[in-house]
Formats: structure tokens, C-alpha cells, sequence
């Protein structure tokens, strides 16, 4: 009898380690998928985790990066914010700045989520970093855009305005002043922009 129950405890163990096993490969497979890199941290910050995605994105090999303290690999802005999401409940989402292996920083979109263990502990965090680096240079070209043009509209008004004032000091026909007083209202509301 003690053989038969232990017969049917090593297939049950046999199965459940099956099914670990393939739902450890389905994790994997997924996480490696991901464009998005995806590190975790230990409670110390150490870095236990990283997948292609992470490697692509800031240049350091898996190798390279398990065992190190997060802030080495990505910066301590990174790690800062790791340090803050442990207050919070639900995982924190914002931007950073962080290092390239070779140095180079980029722009980053991080949700950070502490990972919790016995007693609510938090035994470490998981990250994803997003590259925004275009879509924010884009932005900053917008807005030069939207300034230097502001400023090109400046100098034709402000001269506008000028002139504007010093022919109304003269005598002009009633409607030679209409027309005056429109061009002044435009070029007051082309400095308001």
C-alpha cells in the first residue's frame, strides 16, 4: 500500500513539475518577446532579471547585468524612483533619464511595480523602459519650432505697432485712420500669440 501512494506522489510531483516547467517557458517566451525592457530587482536593488528587450535597450548583456546594483546599469534617477515606488500600492508610471552601457543617456517611459512578499514586504520591484528618445526629441524640435517663429513674428509686429503709433500722430482722412485702427487691433493681437 505504501508503494502504491508513493507510485501515485512521484507521478502527481512528476505532473506538477511538468506544468511548472512549461508555465516557466510560457513566462519566458513571453518576456523575451517583449520590445519593452523588463528588469527585477531583489529587495536590495540588485538586478535578478533582465530580458532581450533590456539588453537592446541600454547595451549591457544579460551577464553584464545580473547581480548588479540597478543604479550601475541605469542610472540612480532609476533607482530612485524604485526606492519611492515602494510606498505606493499600485505600480508607479512616469519618465527618467537613463545611461546607455556606453554612456549616452535616453528618455524613458518606466512603470515600476514593487513586487510584495510575506507580510506585504517588498522583495523586489519589476521595471519596464520604454526608448521615448524620439518622440521626445520631436517634441523639443516642435516647441524650438513654435519659438523661433514666435520670435520671427515678434520683431515684423512690434515694427508694425511702432509705425501703427506714429501715424496716428499725423493727420490722416477718417478713413485712412479706419484702416490704421484695424492694422494696430492685428498687430495687438498677433503680440498676444
Amino acid at each position: 500500500a505504501l508503494e502504491a501512494v508513493n507510485a501515485t506522489l512521484e507521478i502527481q510531483v512528476a505532473e506538477r513539475t511538468a506544468e511548472i516547467r512549461a508555465e516557466k517557458e510560457r513566462s519566458e517566451a513571453i518576456l523575451s518577446s517583449v520590445s519593452d525592457g523588463i528588469v527585477m530587482t531583489d529587495g536590495d536593488l540588485f538586478i535578478v532579471y533582465a530580458n532581450p528587450g533590456f539588453t537592446e535597450l541600454t547595451g549591457y548583456s544579460v551577464e553584464e547585468a545580473l547581480g548588479c546594483p540597478v543604479d550601475e546599469v541605469v542610472g540612480l534617477e532609476v533607482r530612485r524612483l524604485m526606492a519611492m515606488a515602494r510606498a505606493t500600492p499600485e505600480p508607479w508610471h512616469g519618465e527618467a533619464r537613463a545611461p546607455r552601457k556606453d554612456g549616452r543617456l535616453f528618455d524613458v517611459a518606466l512603470t515600476i511595480a514593487p513586487v510584495r512578499g510575506p507580510g506585504d514586504a517588498v522583495s523586489g520591484y519589476v521595471a519596464t523602459l520604454r526608448d521615448i528618445s524620439p518622440a521626445k526629441a520631436l517634441d523639443r524640435a516642435r516647441k524650438g519650432f513654435i519659438d523661433n517663429i514666435s520670435h520671427q513674428l515678434r520683431t515684423p509686429v512690434t515694427t508694425l505697432k511702432l509705425y501703427a503709433h506714429l501715424m496716428a500722430q499725423t493727420e490722416l482722412a477718417e478713413q485712412n485712420r479706419r484702416s490704421l485702427d484695424v492694422i494696430r487691433k492685428q498687430a495687438v493681437s498677433y503680440t498676444h500669440l
